[in-house]
């Protein structure tokens, strides 16, 4: 089924496509509660062709449902990574435990590199995303993107996770 955008999210929608192509950055959606953030997340997700202008795009989609059992840093990561792999076709080893720096370096590899096809990663409600090894930091996040990637962060505002991550999102 396609998805209807509210007028306030087709102007939001139009504001990142403009905006996103430019950034080198891990790209931030907040606001409140039920405010359309998924909404927003699930058009990229499935018009990604048309809306990076492109034939063929990789996406990879994570939500982090407030209901189910908080994500652990260290799966996020290792999961993230795998999921590139996969949908990469890469055969080089990656780090295996419960080792955070380890997952978050290869991970900030991966995303630093430059890809010749849009790969494009939306994390959805970040904020449910356990605090341990100080995720809300953000620091398993690189900096700087590598060409022709995307990473799309949803962040519910007024929890004190999502506020953290804003904050630190503010950083870069």
């Amino acid at each position: 089924k396609d998805v209807e955008l509210s007028i306030e999210c087709a102007e939001l929608l139009d504001s990142v496509r403009q905006k996103l192509p430019r950034s080198k950055r891990p790209f931030v959606i907040t606001g409140p509660c039920g405010c359309g953030k998924t909404e927003l997340l699930e058009h990229i997700y499935k018009r990604s062709d048309e809306f990076f202008n492109v034939d063929s795009s990789i996406v990879i989609w994570k939500s982090f449902n407030p209901q189910s059992e908080s994500a652990c840093i260290v799966d996020v990561l290792a999961k993230l990574a795998s999921s590139v792999h996969h949908v990469l076709g890469l055969h080089e080893s990656r780090p295996t435990g419960h080792d955070v720096i380890a997952h978050a370096e290869y991970l900030r590899g991966l995303l630093s590199r430059d890809y010749s096809k849009p790969l494009v990663i939306l994390l959805d409600g970040m904020e449910n995303v356990a605090t341990t090894h100080e995720a809300q930091t953000l620091r398993w996040l690189p900096s700087s993107l590598g060409a022709h990637v995307y990473l799309i962060l949803s962040v519910t505002s007024g929890t004190d996770t999502g506020e953290a991550m804003l904050a630190s999102a503010r950083r870069w």
